[in-house]
Order: structure tokens, then sequence, then C-alpha cells
């Protein structure tokens, strides 16, 4: 469980996070994330899973404040969106 992860490398649950790697519940502050799953801040994303305020996201799934998206799921505030699916209104 890591709490001030810096370079994250293989990842668990990080909390202020940074330049994570494999990510999985990430929460608040983490950066640069890769094949993260839950996150909630996130920032440069990848191959995310149930983000929130997503910055530019890749394969996105449940999503939230989307912004440069790509395959998207049940995007909401969306961007450059790309393949999108069930995009709900708010």
């Amino acid at each position: 469980i890591n709490m001030d992860a810096e370079n994250s490398e293989y990842c668990h649950r990080i909390y202020e996070g940074r330049n994570n790697y494999l990510s999985f519940i990430a929460l608040f502050n983490p950066e640069n994330l890769i094949h993260t799953y839950y996150t909630v801040s996130c920032k440069d994303c990848v191959d995310v899973a149930i983000n929130q305020y997503c910055e530019l996201c890749y394969e996105t799934v449940d999503c939230e404040r989307c912004y440069h998206c790509r395959y998207g799921s049940r995007l909401r505030n969306c961007r450059d969106c790309f393949f999108m699916t069930g995009l709900m209104k708010t």
C-alpha cells in the first residue's frame, strides 16, 4: 500500500502518486499512470478503467470529466473523443 509514492513502479494503492506504472487504485493526485484500474484524479492515463477527472486518457471505460479520450465508454464531459459510447448528459 503506497501513500506518498513518487516514481511508483508496480504500485497497488497510490494516494499522492507521481509517475506510476502498473497502478491499480491510484486516487487523488496520481500523474502519469499507465495500466491503471480505478483512479480518481488521473492525469496522462493509458489503459484506464473507472476514471474520474481524467486528462489525456486512451482506452477509458467509465470516465467522468475526460479531455482527450480515445476508445471511451460512458464518458461525461468529454472533449476530443474518438469511438465513444453511452454518452450521459450532465
